[in-house]
């Protein structure tokens, strides 16, 4: 029998087939062995022994399963397709002999060891990496067979098929052939004020051992990495709310459980009030919490106050009530709770020439023992600081009005609705007065701002109507009637308002103050008392300061060349004297018509009692031209044109200026007396003569042209004949000379 010698290196394996027994042997180096006929080598060259790296694994098909010992020498291994052994050692001396049975079909992980031969059906894979996780990765591993893992001191972990669960980092993962992986997951970072609610999506139970039901819910608050699990899911990352000394914050249960913080029952809708003092820093709601809103803390400074509605007392809120919180103070509002007015009140302060109108809203007592009833009203004078009492209502701030001689304010009373005057004085309204406007005619409050208290009719459509169209008189009286039932609405506006919201009285009191004019000098102004139904007239200069009731009487005159009614609106009747122009027609005997442009001077009588009968006619204007211009056309009528062309002057003053038969007028002097109002006419003016029909201008302008004619040639005669005398006389004194 031949033989030869095998050697392996350190490292390496071969299989060598025994015929006679049909063992296939697996020779692992160092080694040298003899080899004989009945020995059949299974590879051409040895092979390398499988090297697994540090944190690597490689996964075995096929591995070989231990069956027995067999003695010292070695250990014999039984497969399904007989026995083979494992030989190490020097030559011809075994060390160790092994035995294995393939499981077929079957894998194994092998993690880093010993450099390791393959026995006869094991395939082993290339080295892989093992998966490396940081503190913040998880793997999301699936369970492909149930299996069990040992914890020590705590009960073992099984796991069934298609079961999900995380192998949280940080360190080197192992992994199983029971597990596949999944993904990697990230972990959610949980900051120092923040918290998760979860949502269990199934039941089961977590890794400490706790048990979650299906679609329970719960907080986490542990600050750092937090990995989900397979069976949870994130409802939301709840934000905490900052809380300092000057903010807190509302808290309302959304269903019932304990509360940690404050360790008592809560009731479902249940508000509540955090504070600083209750939870340092930050407050995380749990999910069984929501924040209503943030609040701050209400400040009341010395000389302040607020009111609040719906306070908190003994732990209930008391529903439509009001409680008065005076400073130095500071609180938070409790839930419910809330400021009136939205913000805290100064107290008023009033010196001496202040006070405050107040109002009980509901039967009290005050301070000074007097009994107040319901919507009584009284002045709270100064110089004091005043804090209204819940019961009080402060209307209006007011002031002592200064007036001066010439100044005057209209105040009503609001019980009685009288209305009186104030002028001259300081005074202050009392509880039961409140200024009143006088409504004006708008026509009447033109003319006073008028100069000279008139207005020409052409000047009224822009300043009444606008320049699109005029504005009747009966327009006037309706905008007139219609402004009187809107007072208490423009009183309203012309009020201001205090930092507390309290009605402050106005200071621009314009439209309170009595109406005035100016009558100037050699002037009258007459007033009419509705209320009485008299008048008084005043005579300039003076101030003339209406009373509540009083009116001014507008005066609406004629103007115009010819003269035409309403053409001059004013409202003082001046004396005098002055002149009127009126364009008028008369006819003569000899039927031809004269246009005339008259002008009268007149004034009104100045002896006493004439301011009674002024205003007797209201355009003495236009009713004396009207009378004048009769007189004028009643004279002519009986004269020639030619006597009128030669004596106009003298027939139109003698037309004027005669006594009346009716008795209306009378000369005095030689002045045309009116004897209903004292108006005298006192000289008339022919101003121009022009001839209405064509035919007698022309004659006129023929006969006014030779007349002229005539003129210039007696003029031209007159000349020539002085220049022939001045000649004559010449040259008889030049020849005296000469002799």
């Amino acid at each position: 029998m031949t033989s030869s010698v095998y050697k392996l290196k350190a490292n390496t394996y071969a299989h060598v087939l025994d015929n006679n027994t049909c063992e296939v042997v697996t020779l692992l180096g160092p080694l040298s062995l003899p080899l004989y006929e009945h020995h059949h080598k299974l590879h051409d060259a040895p092979q390398p022994c499988v090297v697994v790296p540090p944190h690597h694994y490689v996964t075995v098909e096929n591995p070989a399963r231990r069956t027995g010992l067999v003695d010292e020498a070695g250990f014999h291994w039984h497969s399904v397709h007989g026995a083979f052994t494992l030989v190490s050692g020097p030559a011809l001396r075994v060390q160790r002999a092994q035995a294995a049975a393939a499981l077929m079909g079957k894998k194994e992980i092998r993690f880093t060891q010993d450099p390791f031969p393959l026995f006869p059906g094991e395939v082993a894979s290339a080295p892989q990496p093992m998966e490396l996780l940081s503190q913040t990765e998880a793997l999301l591993l699936e369970a492909v067979d149930a299996f069990t893992v040992p914890r020590e001191g705590l009960p073992d972990l099984a796991y069934s098929a298609a079961d999900r669960f995380l192998f949280q980092g940080p360190g080197y993962y192992r992994p199983r052939l029971e597990v596949r992986v999944l993904r990697r997951e990230q972990a959610l970072v949980v900051g120092r004020h923040e918290a998760l609610h979860l949502r269990a999506r199934v039941a089961f139970v977590e890794d400490d051992g706790t048990a979650r039901a299906a679609q329970a819910e719960w907080t986490h608050r542990a600050p750092g990495a937090f990995f989900l699990h397979p069976n949870v899911a994130l409802v939301r990352r709840i934000e905490g709310v900052p809380l300092t000394r000057e903010t807190a914050v509302h808290i309302r249960a959304l269903e019932r459980f304990v509360d940690p913080v404050f360790k008592k029952a809560r009731a479902l809708r249940e508000t509540w009030l955090v504070t600083q003092d209750d939870v340092p820093d930050v407050y995380v709601p749990s999910h069984m919490e929501e924040v209503v809103r943030l609040t701050r803390l209400v400040k009341v400074a010395t000389r302040q106050y607020c009111v609040v509605r719906h306070p908190l007392r003994a732990g209930a809120i008391q529903w439509n009530e009001r409680e008065l919180r005076e400073g130095p103070r500071h609180f938070f509002l409790s839930p419910g709770e809330a400021l009136e007015g939205g913000r805290v009140r100064d107290a008023f302060t009033l010196d001496e020439h202040e006070a405050l109108l107040v109002a009980a809203e509901e039967p009290f007592t005050d301070a000074g023992g007097v009994a107040r009833a319901v919507a009584s009203r009284w002045l709270v004078r100064g110089p004091c600081h005043y804090v209204p009492p819940l019961p009080v209502r402060v209307l209006e701030k007011r002031r002592v009005i200064p007036l001066t001689e010439n100044e005057g304010v209209y105040v009503r009373h609001q019980r009685t609705g009288e209305v009186r005057a104030v002028c001259g004085r300081p005074f202050m309204l009392s509880e039961e007065e409140e200024l009143w406007e006088k409504p004006m005619n708008p026509l009447v409050r033109l003319l006073l701002d008028a100069p000279l208290l008139s207005l020409r009719e052409e000047d009224l459509p822009c300043m009444l109507g606008g320049a699109e169209g005029a504005v009747s008189q009966d327009e006037v009286e309706e905008s007139f009637i219609d402004g009187a039932t809107d007072l208490l609405v423009l009183a309203e506006q012309t009020q201001g308002l205090t930092a507390n919201g309290v009605r402050v009285q106005t200071e621009d009191l314009s439209r309170f103050a009595m109406v005035s004019a100016r009558a100037e000098r050699n002037t009258l102004i007459r007033l009419y008392d509705v209320s009485k139904g008299t008048s008084r007239v005043v005579a300039g200069p003076a101030t003339v300061l209406l009373e509540p009731h009083e009116e001014f009487t507008p005066i609406s005159l004629s103007g115009g060349r010819p003269k035409q009614h309403n053409q001059i609106h004013c409202l003082s009747l001046y004396l005098g004297p002055d002149y009127m122009t009126d364009i008028i027609e008369v006819e003569t005997l000899d039927h031809a018509r004269l246009k005339l442009q008259l002008a009268y001077n007149w004034e009104f009588e100045t002896q006493p009692g004439i301011q009674e009968i002024a205003f007797t006619i209201p355009d003495f204007v236009g009713e004396a031209c009207k009378t004048l211009a009769s007189r004028v056309r009643s004279a002519l009528a009986g004269e020639t044109f030619e006597e009128f062309h030669r004596n106009s002057s003298s027939l139109i003053k003698q037309a004027i200026f005669s006594d009346a038969a009716d008795g209306a007028h009378e000369m005095r002097g030689e002045a045309l007396y009116t004897l209903v109002n004292g108006l005298k006419v006192t000289s008339v003016d022919i101003q121009s003569v022009e001839p209405v029909d064509q035919r007698t201008r022309v004659a006129l302008t023929k006969s006014v042209q030779l007349a002229v004619e005539i003129i210039t040639k007696s003029q031209e005669s007159e000349a020539t004949h002085q220049a022939m005398l001045r000649e004559q006389k010449a040259r008889g004194a030049l020849e005296l000379q000469t002799v």
